[in-house]
């Protein structure tokens, strides 16, 4: 009686302590296999490579109003190896059940940053927050944020009759279409009834956006709409800078070629308010006023060099090779510099420099440090050429 009392006692003392119950579900459970989505380990070695695949809501309709913890893909065939490179794992609801390109992770939510490995017969991703789902067409995205090895892996799906899925090389690369949807199992918790939508399709107004201000839009979920609040995120710190009753917002007075990070909620009066969702945009560039000014890349990961501002570009003959940021130490030159393209004869790479604003009768030289590490091959026929215009075209320079 003694032993049946302890036991009682602890199990009592435990009940406050359990966690709500999770509950899965699994879609698009078939044989077939391909290696493009949702992860694309055959270029997981380059910066800005990505997969995107669209789960319709009809599939996912039993999860709507619960939050989304962690997901788990089939794999058909594993990588030799597990990925050394970073992946960004991102999430967002979308109009549509058909994708063209590559949207990235910058206007999702980004549910996972790390490593992944695809080695195994299942690849888990569980979320550092849980993804609160309203029950539209669920997006998922894998992008790779810094550059590791690359080994290609395939996962069960089903086959698709439109495209569904998209995947990309590498920023600059196209984008490539494919019909397939992967073998998935969603844990998540139920949630209650909705009172208040969050808003859905906020973006940033690219045509809008000056070097002084952004505009962002979205479209109201709920039947009546009280107000939206307004946020601006930095970091850690959110601060309530407006609110508003139409479904567009203008933030003026911003610093040029700087990100920038806002959120927007619904405001449904005595229904509450709707999550929070998240945009971030970057202001138009600056011209160049401080001199000296150099750029030593220093800051940037090894890879395809991607600087806002900058221009850097393939632009005709074979391959569609761009400037990259090599981080190895050269002929002890800093362990950070400019690489210039693998080209063969007649090919044509431009990389434009941010543009300046040079003072009136001063003089400026502009010094480029080129070191090749190749050794006894001739380079009779390649050439650099350094150019000046008022615009990044090469046409009408000097």
């Amino acid at each position: 009686m003694q032993k049946f009392l302890r036991t009682l006692m602890l199990a009592v003392l435990m009940l406050p302590f359990a966690s709500q119950a999770q509950e899965t579900l699994t879609v698009y459970d078939g044989t077939s296999t391909n290696s493009n989505v949702p992860f694309y380990g055959l270029y997981a070695d380059t910066y800005g490579s990505a997969s995107e695949v669209v789960f319709p809501s009809e599939q996912l309709a039993e999860m709507a109003g619960g939050s989304i913890s962690s997901m788990t893909f089939y794999i058909g065939t594993p990588a030799e190896v597990a990925w050394t490179g970073t992946f960004q794992v991102y999430l967002s609801e979308i109009a549509g059940t058909t994708l063209s390109s590559i949207s990235g992770p910058t206007n999702a939510t980004v549910v996972y940053t790390g490593l992944v490995d695809a080695t195994g017969t299942t690849l888990t991703i569980t979320f550092a927050t849980p993804f609160e789902y309203q029950g539209g067409n669920l997006l998922f995205g894998s992008f790779i944020s810094s550059a590791g090895n690359w080994k290609s892996a395939s996962f069960y799906g089903e086959t698709q009759t439109s495209s569904t899925g998209c995947y990309r090389n590498s920023p600059t690369a196209p984008n490539n279409a494919v019909s397939f949807l992967p073998k998935t199992t969603f844990t998540y918790e139920a949630g209650g009834e909705i009172s208040c939508y969050p808003v859905k399709k906020l973006a940033i107004i690219d045509s809008l956006t000056t070097a002084e201000s952004l505009t962002f839009s979205w479209l109201d979920t709920n039947n009546i709409v009280a107000s939206y609040k307004i946020y601006q995120i930095d970091g850690t710190d959110t601060t309530l800078i407006a609110t508003v009753g139409d479904t567009s917002y203008t933030i003026s007075q911003l610093d040029g070629n700087t990100a920038y990070t806002f959120g927007v909620e619904s405001d449904c009066g005595n229904d509450g308010l709707g999550t929070m969702r998240i945009v971030s945009g970057r202001t138009a560039c600056v011209a160049v006023t401080t001199f000296p000014w150099k750029e030593k890349f220093e800051d940037y990961a090894a890879g395809e060099l991607a600087i806002p501002c900058w221009l850097n570009e393939h632009v005709s003959g074979n391959g569609s090779q761009i400037f990259k940021v090599y981080t190895s130490t050269n002929g002890g030159n800093s362990t950070h510099q400019l690489q210039l393209p693998d080209m063969s004869a007649g090919t044509k790479t431009k990389l434009a420099l941010p543009l300046m604003e040079i003072p009136e009768n001063e003089d400026y030289q502009f010094v480029i440090d080129i070191y090749r590490n190749a050794s006894g091959t001739s380079y009779t026929t390649e050439g650099v050429r350094v150019l000046a215009n008022t615009t990044d075209d090469t046409t009408g320079a000097t």
